[in-house]
């Protein structure tokens, strides 16, 4: 038995028995021409008689580059075929399921770079079942399945390089690399098509080749370069390209006949390859994934945030105070707020300047932070010099006690201030305290808070006045 593959055009045994001499010819390209065995892709039996006649003689013609016809018994080659087709449907299965998933999580996230690896991923499905001989009877000869194939990888490749330029960002982080890899994969998908129509009349027939390679080579810079610029995720990439580079350098010295094949490894280099690729380059999807959502929450952070001070802003605030709000009215426990007003600020700032009343505000924004140490307390700039703390699950004597440590924390700076206080800094404090009710308002206690706050500045400042504490409606 012999039978070569997908890409032999034809076969042709000539042997002799006797005085006679005898011709079998099969392939693709000859008319009328079918496997003597279902599941080779293509074969020829020999009459067990032959295998001691003087001669056998094999001719083999190839669409393209092929691996060498194998000889050997129709039990072992049926076995091997069987292997092979379990082997390319389970690849097949493999790309499948990493496309669909890849495709769910686009219109989940709406992201390009899983839309294009999604695709880039069908693309190689359909180039693996084109390999195991599906569907059939699709194409008449070895070169229309050889052109087929072709074109899929190309294609593959061409989607790659959308998914790397949106996956690193190209057009904006490297505009030029990304026209040089989109050129070099359109000039790729060309040449691929043209070397088959024009067939021997093509001068350059392995130029489709090294444009390939190329196309890979800048690929790989371009993750090279992301790394270099600090994107973490850019390795994985590499990694990915690497394992698909050595798989198609693998298979084309194995189809130069420059190494053996007969191991999985060397017989399905190109697919190991992209298989190893897929796994990195989910893993590098999962990674940027990963790492937006940080960049999210992070700036999510910074939204509620005063820049000048670190501390919450009003933003900030205002959502602290619903939080705790409806957190305490669950515990029915009292919440209680601190609103503190830097004393004749407005006159600091007109002696020593806006740089040196910022710095001031730093510091007292420092030492409300070193003060409370609760988790679930907020330490907030309110606005101008204003600020504030919300404290939960605090009553009214420990609140005004929390208060005047706050207050002794800020005249303990000592911060110069001829028109403050005793010649420093200082602060005011109001303090109100009520029973939150999850239906009602914070509003309530904001404005018994400010109360407190101008009865403190009314008494003549650097002090605490804790107001009435009230009952919601």
């Amino acid at each position: 038995m012999i039978y070569g593959s997908h890409v032999t055009a034809e076969i042709e045994v000539r042997y002799r028995l006797g005085t006679m001499s005898y011709v079998l010819r099969t392939g693709t390209n000859v008319p009328g021409g079918a496997n003597d065995v279902d599941g080779l892709p293509v074969s020829i039996q020999i009459p067990e008689a032959a295998w001691d006649a003087p001669f056998v003689d094999v001719a083999v013609e190839y669409a393209k580059r092929s691996a060498l016809p194998k000889v050997d018994s129709l039990r072992r080659l049926t076995a091997l075929a069987y292997e092979q087709q379990t082997t390319y449907f389970a690849f097949l299965g493999f790309f499948i399921a990493i496309g669909l998933f890849n495709a769910i999580l686009s219109l989940m996230l709406r992201d390009a770079s899983f839309t294009w690896y999604a695709a880039a991923m069908g693309i190689f499905a359909l180039y693996m079942a084109s390999t195991a001989g599906l569907p059939r009877g699709w194409t008449h000869t070895a070169l229309q399945e050889e052109l087929v194939r072709s074109v899929l990888l190309a294609s593959y490749f061409a989607a790659v390089a959308q998914f790397a330029s949106v996956f690193l960002t190209l057009p904006r982080a490297a505009r030029e690399l990304y026209r040089t890899i989109l050129g070099l994969a359109a000039l790729n998908f060309v040449l691929t098509v043209g070397d088959f129509c024009l067939g021997d009349a093509w001068p350059f027939a392995t130029l489709d080749e090294v444009v390939g390679y190329a196309l890979l080579a800048a690929l790989m810079v371009a993750g090279i370069v992301m790394i270099r610029r600090g994107m973490g995720s850019a390795r994985f990439f590499l990694v990915a390209f690497i394992g698909v580079v050595s798989g198609a350098i693998l298979r084309e010295f194995n189809l130069d006949r420059l190494i053996p094949g007969g191991t999985f490894l060397i017989d399905y280099s190109l697919e190991i390859g992209i298989a190893f690729e897929a796994l990195f380059l989910a893993l590098a999807l999962a990674d940027r994934t990963q790492r937006l959502e940080e960049e999210r929450r992070r700036l999510e952070v910074l939204v509620d945030i005063d820049a000048l001070t670190g501390l919450e802003n009003r933003r900030g605030f205002d959502e602290a105070l619903h939080r705790e709000w409806q957190r305490n009215a669950r515990a029915n426990s009292p919440l209680a707020m601190l609103m503190i007003d830097v004393d004749r600020f407005k006159k600091y700032n007109d002696r020593y300047g806006h740089p040196a009343g910022d710095d001031v505000l730093r510091r007292i924004a420092g030492a409300l932070r070193a003060t409370i140490r609760r988790g679930n307390d907020t330490a907030a700039r309110y606005g101008g010099e204003e600020f504030a703390l919300i404290l939960s699950a605090t009553n009214a004597s420990d609140a005004a006690l929390l208060a005047e440590r706050c207050r002794l924390a800020v005249e303990a700076l000592a911060i110069p201030h001829p028109a403050g206080p005793g010649g420093v800094v200082t602060i005011s404090v109001g303090v109100a305290v009520v029973v939150p009710v999850s239906d009602a308002s914070p509003l309530g206690l904001v404005i018994e808070a400010d109360g407190a706050l101008y009865a403190a500045k009314a008494a003549g400042r650097n002090r605490v006045v804790t107001g009435t504490s009230y009952q919601t409606a």
